[in-house]
Order: C-alpha cells, then structure tokens, then sequence
C-alpha cells in the first residue's frame, strides 16, 4: 500500500517469526475510503431492503389484480438492481479492507533481518514495480544451501541424500556435515559442470551466509580410486610424472592425472596403490639417483 511509514519495528540482524509485524504504514486516505465505503453498502442495503419489501406488496396485490404485471416487473429489475447495486458496493468495501491489510508489513516466515532501505517518515509507493522498491530482505539462515558445480564423472555418482562434509577456510579445524537436496541434471555447456545443492543445517547461526568452501561428498563411487597429494606431481617435458622409489633409488613415472580435489589429486593410470611415491620431488632428483625413503601419514 502507498502511504508513510508510521512504525519500523526491527533492523538488520533481528531475527522474526512468521507473521511477526516489521512495518506500518499510514495511509487515511484509506481509512476514510473505508469509512465511506462502508456507508455505501448500508445505503445500498437499505435500498435493497426497500426494493425487496416494495417487491413483496406488489406481489400481494397482484394476487387480487390490484397491481398491474407491468408494475411487478418494475418491481422486481428494481429488487434485482438494488441487491447487484448491494453486492457491488461490499466488494468495493473488501477491496479496500485488503489493502489495509497490506498497511501491516508481515515476515512471510521465520529468518533474520539482512537488510532494511525504510526509515520511520519515509514514503512508500505500492504500485512501484522498480527492483528498488523493497522494504527488508529476510534471510533463513537456521539451514543453509551450498552451491556446487561438478564434474560429469563426480555428479553422475551423486544421489539425493548423500552426505556431505564441508570446510571453510574462514573456520579452520571446523567441518560441517550437510547432505544433498538436488541436482540439476544438466551438464552446463559454457562450464561443462552439473549443479548440485547441499543443505547445511545452521541452527546455532554460526555459518554466515555467502562464504566459500569446499564440500566433500561421500558417494558410492562405481570404482576405487586411486589419489596422491597434489604436491607429488612432476611435470617434466609436458609430461605429468611421479617419482617413485624402487630398489632404494628414484624412478619417474609417467601418469595419467584426473580430479584435483583439493589437496588430492587423481590418477586415472600409470600408477598402483603399492607404489612408494615421493612428495614434493626438487629438481635434483634424477632418474636412478639413490634414495632413503622416509614414509609420512597422508590424510
């Protein structure tokens, strides 16, 4: 509704229930169209009450020929005219009810302020259609949705429900457990990715809305796969190698490299699981140069 705002009962970070008021406009041009409008449907009302009561005696006396046909029928377009006129006038009056309603800004369901553009005086237009126009922005924080885009090969695997667990660099040593809700099913042409969404329950608030993270979705992989830290690879000659130790001395390797998925990265060929493989190889290290392996924990 157009008018001014009389009241602004929250501000930026309070948190409201559904139905919980945040604003209230003043507009007495309404309230005087109600008040007029309501005088209206009485008057109507006691004209259809007339017509209806004119109707009845007409009908009395044209038992007996007293009244003439054509004054019936006068009579009862009039009733029928007096009642639409009636009908027509309570409308009115709803329509105006309804937008004094819309005076009573309402959160349409529980969230937190995250942003509020109104002041107490400020005026309002509510036939406005700019992307201005708005009063608050609410945001349901209490569970979050993740966005994440995925590989054909990772989202074919996905599944609805599958578990999740999410890192922000934001909140280091802290891992959230979230689950997916949906996938687009769409391979995007431009990213050659599929959308997927996570939900992340958020009950206690203490994830902020718009960060970024990484999401590691536990699903039923069709084959095991075999990873290696990121630091491991070597690139000699355009060649993605690792540098394996056999025998006490160095060997490079040539392999095939898929994911990186964080600090992992993925080899589709080239290399087994009882290999040892050398982290973080220098330029020193050459073919056959001896070595004494030193085995470290990778997580």
């Amino acid at each position: 509704a157009t008018g001014t705002i009389a009241e602004c009962r929250v501000d930026i970070g309070d948190r409201v229930k559904a139905g919980d008021i945040l604003a209230v406009i003043e507009a007495p041009e309404i309230t005087h169209k109600i008040a007029s409008a309501k005088a209206k449907v009485a008057q109507m009302k006691s004209r259809a009450e007339l017509a209806q009561a004119l109707l009845g005696r007409a009908e009395s006396l044209a038992k007996t020929n007293a009244v003439s046909a054509e004054t019936l029928d006068e009579r009862s377009s009039a009733t029928r005219t007096a009642e639409a006129d009636q009908l027509v006038a309570e409308a009115e009056l709803h329509e105006l009810e309804v937008m004094q309603d819309f005076l009573t800004i309402r959160a349409p369901f529980q969230g937190t302020i995250t942003a509020r553009r109104i002041d107490k005086g400020d005026h309002v237009n509510g036939d406005s259609s700019a992307a201005d126009s708005w009063l608050f922005h609410i945001a349901r924080l209490n569970e979050l949705r993740m966005v994440l885009h995925v590989p054909p090969s990772t989202a074919l695997q996905i599944k609805r429900e599958d578990a999740a667990e999410v890192h922000f660099p934001d909140l280091p040593g802290k891992a959230f457990n979230g689950k997916v809700s949906r996938a687009s099913g769409l391979i995007d042409s431009q990213s050659g990715t599929m959308q997927v969404d996570l939900l992340l329950p958020n009950a206690d608030f203490s994830l902020a809305a718009g960060l970024s993270g990484t999401a590691r979705v536990k699903a039923q992989s069709v084959a095991s796969i075999l990873m290696i830290p990121t630091n491991a690879i070597a690139t000699r000659d355009g060649i993605t190698n690792v540098a394996v130790v056999e025998g006490g001395k160095v060997k490079f390797q040539a392999i095939r490299a898929g994911r990186t998925l964080g600090p992992r990265i993925e080899v589709l060929s080239g290399l087994t699981a009882d290999r040892e493989v050398i982290v973080s190889p220098n330029s020193l290290l050459r073919d056959g140069g001896p070595v004494n392996a030193t085995p470290m924990a990778v997580v």
